[in-house]
């Protein structure tokens, strides 16, 4: 992302990266296991969106996130990495940007078809 992303690039300048890491895996893991609970769900996504604006981040940095999202777990999980993988997590991360761009920017947003998958 810092590579892709110029202007997020400066959002992490001071910022500890191994504990964004971490906090983005767990952001991923709660909307994994609560896929089936996105009542529950929503209200987390949305009250970390409107944090994130005040952090910088814009509405065009999602989409970048979800590509370099899926890249990376295609490098990661590498021979585990398949048509069927890649589409499920295009499908969880584009849900929870979509809510997040919805609640942060108050418009409706459908940015998974953005994601170059």
């Amino acid at each position: 992302l810092r590579e892709k992303d110029e202007a997020a690039n400066k959002l992490f300048e001071e910022v500890d990266m191994d504990s964004q890491e971490s906090k983005l895996a767990a952001t991923l893991g709660l909307a994994v296991k609560n896929l089936d609970d996105l009542e529950g769900l929503v209200p987390v996504l949305e009250e970390m969106a409107v944090r994130h604006v005040d952090f910088g981040v814009t509405e065009t940095m999602y989409a970048t996130v979800g590509e370099c999202l899926l890249k990376t777990l295609e490098v990661g999980l590498d021979k585990d990495w398949n048509d069927d993988v890649m589409k499920s997590w295009a499908w969880v991360y584009g849900v929870m940007s979509d809510v997040m761009v919805k609640a942060a920017y108050k418009k409706d947003s459908s940015l998974a078809s953005d994601l170059k998958v």
